[in-house]
């Protein structure tokens, strides 16, 4: 049995730990005050009574082993009261030569569970960290990678981790070094940067435009030791704004197109009226002049340049509503070729050679015949100014399942970069003097856009400029597409 001289020793430790002692039967000599209050009052029970109301001895029971000597310690969880304790056992030896088992308790519940909770948010982190879709870093000050996320690796072209960690931040991330220390600068400032928009390279060199976003890593002493954060590849948003730039362009082109046609439809209807009056008093004082007399060929050519003004003002009013002759079948090759007929000798006056490649039974499109033919010789016509020293002009046909496509190619001046966007402008013109009022593209993209289809030019300054026209297949009716 346990003497009062072992009481007191224990009394002392319970300053520390919770405990409590049992005999050689299991039964419980002493207690603790505060394993009474946490267990219930259990001296004269047995152990396994008290601590898991229990009638058999515990499988984990270490008794044998104290009793004969040894010591242990392990963490024990007793479900009873849903707590773990850091439990160490020993023996003591009783003044009357019996043993008895002290058990020390130490509750640990609280620094596991915070554990558990450490341990399953580095697991969560280190999840995000892994899967999350944009790129994500932790580097040192002087240009080092320490870490970086799978993300960041498939962003910039790099097959290992290992390989990542070698590379050189400013010379080898950096599309613009400058910028590197730029955002050095920013972050150490503010201690954090958002949305900073720059250019990285990927691991072959290739720019990719980049959203990072980032703050400061601090030692102990609270000095900066790096930078951790993440970045955004740009090039999709790029992309869709080119994309959204593009459409913009084409409905400001079409408003354009349109202000324009009103605008001449309005000036040829204003005109038409007295321009009808001033022919029908010429045509009535041609009765009254013979002709002989010579005021009458004055009269003549004043008549004529008249009439050449009503198909001026008729040219302008189909540049806001396309003629209305009937639109049909049409072969373009056919066309074509009746163009080329007409201005071939003008062509060779001025060295041009002319080059044709024209797709054999090629299908036919619905459209109207005069103005496709305007288009033709509008686009002939302006590859004849851009060769004044001669050349070669090229005429293509070809189709596809759905489309013909004409290809008017040219071996001239070609047409500056800052002018590719513009030359379907109303009004814009690169020819010098007096050559015409830069209606003519204009009026050849609203004829073709007209008719479903669309116009595309490439060129670069003096290597020439390829127009290419795109015209929906027709499709007779009952056919099969």
């Amino acid at each position: 049995m346990i003497d009062e001289k072992s009481k007191d020793l224990l009394s002392y430790f319970e300053a520390f730990v919770e405990l409590y002692a049992i005999d050689e039967d299991f039964v419980v000599e002493y207690m603790c005050a505060s394993m009474i209050k946490r267990f219930g009052y259990g001296l004269g029970k047995k152990c396994h009574e008290v601590l898991h109301q229990s009638d058999e001895i515990c499988p984990w029971c270490r008794a044998k082993d104290i009793f004969s000597g040894q010591c242990a310690r392990w963490e024990h969880h007793i479900p009873r009261i849903d707590r773990t304790f850091d439990l160490v056992e020993l023996p003591l030896l009783n003044s009357d030569g019996t043993r008895t088992k002290i058990a020390l308790f130490k509750d640990i519940t609280e620094q596991i569970r915070t554990a558990e909770r450490i341990r399953v948010s580095e697991e969560d982190y280190q999840s995000l960290f892994e899967h999350v879709g944009c790129g994500v870093f932790i580097s040192t000050k002087d240009g080092r990678f320490l870490d970086a996320n799978p993300a960041l690796l498939d962003m910039l072209g790099y097959g290992s981790k290992e390989e990542f960690l070698q590379i050189d931040i400013a010379t080898d991330l950096y599309l613009h070094p400058e910028d590197r220390r730029r955002f050095q600068q920013l972050i150490e400032r503010d201690g954090r940067v958002i949305d900073y928009e720059l250019e990285f390279k990927r691991k072959d060199g290739t720019p990719i435009p980049i959203l990072l976003t980032g703050h400061v890593r601090y030692d102990s002493d609270g000095h900066i030791v790096g930078y951790e954060g993440i970045n955004v590849d740009l090039s999709p948003r790029k992309q869709m704004e080119a994309q959204l730039r593009n459409t913009q362009e084409q409905l400001l082109q079409s408003e354009k197109l349109a202000a324009m046609g009103r605008l001449t439809s309005q000036i040829a209807h204003e005109l038409n009226n007295p321009l009808y009056g001033i022919m029908n008093t010429l045509e009535l004082l041609k009765t009254e002049i013979p002709p002989q007399n010579k005021r009458r060929k004055i009269l003549e050519m004043a008549l004529s340049e008249t009439v050449r003004l009503s198909d001026l003002l008729h040219k302008m009013l189909s540049f806001s509503k396309p003629d209305e002759e009937q639109r049909q079948p049409v072969d373009i090759n056919v066309i074509l070729d009746e163009i080329l007929l007409l201005v071939s000798k003008q062509l060779q006056e001025h060295g041009i050679k002319i080059s044709t490649h024209l797709e054999e039974d090629l299908a036919r499109v619905y459209a109207s015949k005069n103005q496709l033919r305007q288009v033709f010789l509008n686009l002939i016509s302006n590859a004849r100014d851009a060769m004044p020293e001669g050349g070669v002009l090229t005429i293509k046909t070809k189709s596809n399942r759905e489309h013909i496509y004409v290809e008017v190619i040219d071996t001239g001046l070609g047409i500056r970069e800052e002018h590719l966007d513009k030359i379907f402008d109303a009004f814009f013109t690169t020819k010098e003097g007096v050559k015409g009022v830069g209606l003519g593209l204009s009026v050849c993209y609203g004829f073709i856009k007209e008719h479903g289809g669309d116009i595309q030019v490439s060129s670069k300054s003096k290597e020439g400029a390829a127009f290419t026209i795109i015209l929906p297949k027709h499709i007779p009716e009952g056919a099969n597409p």
